[in-house]
């Protein structure tokens, strides 16, 4: 009886609390809310309200103090596909806070046709960074670059630097060729090839330009890889010896990008040369990486990152980049003993990419469609975090933590 009494109990508290809360609140409440913990519930109840009197609200959010609920507005502005809410939008691409500019780019988007978009980024009420976020969204459609007016847009010389080598990085990473894939190159359209062989021409003029800056000569080394492919292998090698070290460093991430085998061993070589500048080993070791990926070479790139990662006379910088490079050799048991190893580092840089690259480690004694092959490192992040002193390396063992306890309660269902 006594038992049966405190369930009653609790289901009568449970029943009142639940009356306590309110049944629905107000739009005004819910944006408030989304500058609070409950943002994602504020959100996703806003998103289901559907009249004039929350669109009211919401619009009136767009200059709320907080830049959080501003940019959360502006989402929802986008996601009610109305285009009257263009000009609502507009005011925001001029917004101090870059992360709601930004939103503001990406929820206009659905709202304008080509034209207006293109009309929108002539004129001058984009900051270059929205406008740069605007064409990569539009370049996610493959025929994008057979529109003349947007191409002569994104070729325009009187940009400024950050305009013009951005789009060239988008146009490297949304449409270099897949190289070695005939039916891929088969498929594509003579407007397409047309407008690349353009790309492509107006790449190589600003690489050998000296009246180009650094950077946009090192996006044009970049994207002229990536067009050409493993012929551009030779031509691009001999910036390698540039005497500028932005240069060389561009050569480097161009040398991936022509897809060429012939890279493999010259990284490897470079990656454990002590003599090179710091920058360029770490740029060397990132190209190391997307080579073995490509090149299927992760078996003879892994014991290259686990010299470098725990030898305590390479840089701190080097050797946390070589750390994050270890993050996805899940079946290596080394790989997890020099991550632990590097939690008790001295320098802070190494202990926040160990529980970085923990968070993707575990321990394979352990059945792998058992929850608990990652509690060894969950419980090793967890005793570093309790002590740890330095701000950086604390927020990046949260989030391991956080991403470690997620994962282990997924595979526990």
């Amino acid at each position: 009886m006594k038992r049966i009494a405190v369930i009653g109990t609790a289901v009568l508290a449970g029943g009142l609390l639940w009356v306590a809360r309110p049944a629905d609140r107000s739009a005004q409440a819910l944006v408030e809310g989304l500058n609070g913990r409950d943002a994602v519930n504020c959100f996703s109840e806003l998103r289901a309200m559907e009249d004039e009197k929350t669109d009211a609200v919401i619009v009136a959010g767009t200059k709320h103090p907080s830049a959080r609920v501003r940019g959360q507005c502006a989402r929802l502005l986008g996601q009610r596909q109305d285009v009257t809410m263009a000009g609502v939008l507009a005011p925001l691409l001029s917004d101090p806070d870059p992360s709601v500019r930004n939103q503001a780019a990406r929820s206009m988007l659905p709202l304008l046709d080509d034209q207006e978009m293109l009309e929108l980024l002539r004129s001058n009420k984009l900051p270059p960074a929205s406008q740069i976020i605007m064409v990569g969204t539009l370049l996610r459609d493959p025929a994008a670059i057979t529109n003349k007016d947007l191409l002569d847009w994104m070729l325009d010389r009187g940009h400024s630097d950050e305009i013009r080598s951005g789009c060239f990085s988008l146009l490297r990473n949304h449409h270099a060729p897949a190289f070695g894939d005939k039916t891929a190159e088969k498929e594509q359209l003579p407007a397409v090839l047309a407008a690349r062989q353009r790309i492509l021409q107006q790449a190589h003029q600003d690489l050998y330009d000296k009246a180009c800056s650094q950077e946009i000569r090192g996006s044009a080394l970049s994207l002229y890889a990536a067009l050409s492919g493993p012929k551009a292998y030779p031509e691009v090698l001999t910036f390698l010896k540039a005497p500028e070290p932005a240069q060389r460093e561009a050569c480097l991430v161009a040398l991936v990008a022509t897809h060429e085998p012939k890279a493999w061993p010259l990284f490897c070589q470079l990656a454990v040369d002590g003599h090179q500048p710091l920058g360029f080993r770490i740029a060397t070791l990132g190209g190391l990486r997307h080579l073995a990926r490509r090149l299927a070479k992760e078996k003879e790139a892994f014991p290259i990152l686990c010299r470098i990662a725990e030898d305590p006379g390479e840089p701190a910088e080097l050797r946390a980049t070589a750390l994050s490079g270890l993050r996805p050799y899940r079946y290596e048991r080394e790989a997890l003993r020099i991550a632990k190893q590097s939690l008790q580092e001295k320098e802070p840089v190494l202990r926040a990419k160990a529980a970085y690259c923990l968070s993707g480690l575990g321990d394979w004694n352990a059945p792998l469609d058992s929850p608990f092959w990652l509690e060894p490192s969950l419980k090793v992040v967890k005793e570093r975090l309790a002590v740890e002193s330095d701000a950086e390396a604390k927020c990046a063992m949260q989030s391991a933590v956080c991403s470690l306890e997620t994962r282990i309660a997924n595979r526990g269902k």
